[in-house]
């Protein structure tokens, strides 16, 4: 695959570099100094951004990329980085494609480029992996939003991961499926655990398993495919049969869940269904009507009380109905380079990292974007907080069918039903 380096430093600007071309500085009018002439303004900090655009995962990586061409828009609008003079970010981004050889080769493409200092990606776990392992061979400060375990138990120093780790998201839905049921006074006393063997599943799957037992819950069913589902059809019917309380579903693939919530909700049942990950408040799922209408999504981040102003400018910037998480993540992953560089002063790999990784970002955009309301790192480089957020797709008063956040209830926009 040819792994076009590309460079854009608001949204919706041209394509400034094509194949590691120089990359021309985005305009400026030169400051004046005090003896009437003009100062030369600082360099733009360039930023890379390595995520499936192509293939099976693209819609995950655009959606990913958009968000982050938003946040550079918005950061250079409000002056830049201020500790490095107002300087601008710059985004070079490329297509990490389908598999782990072709997101090593796009990953070495852009960091190639020495004024890089930082970057983000790559959605998928396995092409993650493979992405954060070029940068931290490089030494460049790696931003990701994937759930595996496995990208900040490596040992590495570069790593950030801003999501929770799978093995922790076993316990997030739980607290939320049954924080839920509180609410809307219902009792869970059998469910149906259902999901794909991915390596960001799996961990997850095994959680639940043991936390309901822990709770004394009756697992009527508990099964997993590997992707992609090519008939949902006999599950659905072995979930109808067990009559459960809840459906807890843990698949990536929008076409595993949609066909799966399909074939259940064709059968009558009417157990509420919980589905973790971004997948599940996709815009797609707008197009099953009253199949999808009360479903639930436990996810990383939604749009919130705190943050309605920001991301109704960004779903009307992209020209979506709403934002999703993985625009909120990519957002997300350029604001906390953003803070690293005001904390670091410099545009360094080192000094960054070292940013990164002792920095507490209690307020402003970023921080309003948590569920917990902070960004911080542990020693491995993992957000320290377990959090998540839980969202139903509701009718509007407009009528049209729309994920809205539910809990926590002081981020709330809606009530669940």
């Amino acid at each position: 695959m040819n792994h076009r380096a590309r460079s854009v430093s608001k949204v919706g600007g041209l394509i400034l570099s094509v194949a590691l071309i120089a990359c021309a500085p985005a305009a400026t009018a030169p400051a004046a100094t005090p003896g009437g002439g003009a100062s030369t303004p600082p360099p733009n900090v360039k930023i890379a951004a390595v995520w499936p655009l192509t293939g099976p995962f693209a819609y995950n990586g655009l959606a990913a990329l958009a968000g982050a061409k938003y946040a550079v828009q918005k950061i250079n609008e409000a002056g830049g980085i201020k500790n490095l003079g107002g300087a601008k970010l710059e985004l070079v981004f490329a297509d990490a494609g389908s598999t782990s050889e072709t997101t090593v080769s796009a990953t070495r493409n852009v960091l190639s480029d020495g004024a890089v200092v930082a970057g983000a990606g790559s959605w998928l776990t396995s092409l993650t992996l493979a992405s954060s392992e070029v940068a931290e061979r490089a030494g460049v400060p790696w931003l990701v939003d994937s759930y595996g375990d496995a990208v900040t138990t490596r040992g590495f120093k570069y790593s950030f991961a801003l999501s929770p780790a799978a093995t922790s998201l076993g316990q997030v839905m739980v607290d939320n499926v049954f924080g839920l049921a509180k609410v809307q006074g219902k009792d869970i006393k059998t469910v149906a655990v259902v999901g794909d063997n991915t390596a960001a599943a799996v961990p997850a799957e095994d959680a639940l398993q043991a936390l309901l037992k822990a709770r004394g819950v009756n697992i009527a069913v508990f099964e997993r495919w590997a992707p992609p589902l090519a008939d949902a059809s006999a599950l659905a019917q072995k979930i109808q049969t067990a009559k459960p309380d809840a459906i807890l579903t843990v698949g990536f693939a929008f076409n595993d869940m949609s066909q799966l919530v399909s074939q259940v909700k064709a059968r009558g049942v009417t157990a509420p269904i919980y589905q973790l990950g971004g997948q599940s408040v996709v815009p797609q799922w707008r197009d099953l009507g009253n199949t999808a209408e009360g479903m639930f999504g436990i996810l990383s981040v939604m749009p919130s009380k705190s943050t309605r102003a920001v991301t109704d400018d960004m779903a009307k910037s992209l020209g979506q109905p709403f934002v999703q998480q993985d625009n909120l993540i990519g957002y997300a992953l350029i604001y906390t380079i953003k803070e690293g560089l005001e904390v670091a002063g410099k545009a360094d790999r080192q000094a960054l990292r070292d940013a990164i990784s002792s920095m507490e970002v209690t307020s402003g955009p970023l921080a309003d974007l948590m569920p917990t309301h902070r960004v911080k790192f542990d020693a491995t480089g993992r957000h320290v907080d377990k959090y998540g957020t839980a969202a139903q797709w509701q009718k509007g008063t407009d009528g049209a069918l729309a994920p809205c956040a539910v809990l926590p209830a002081d981020q709330a926009v809606c009530t669940a039903k």
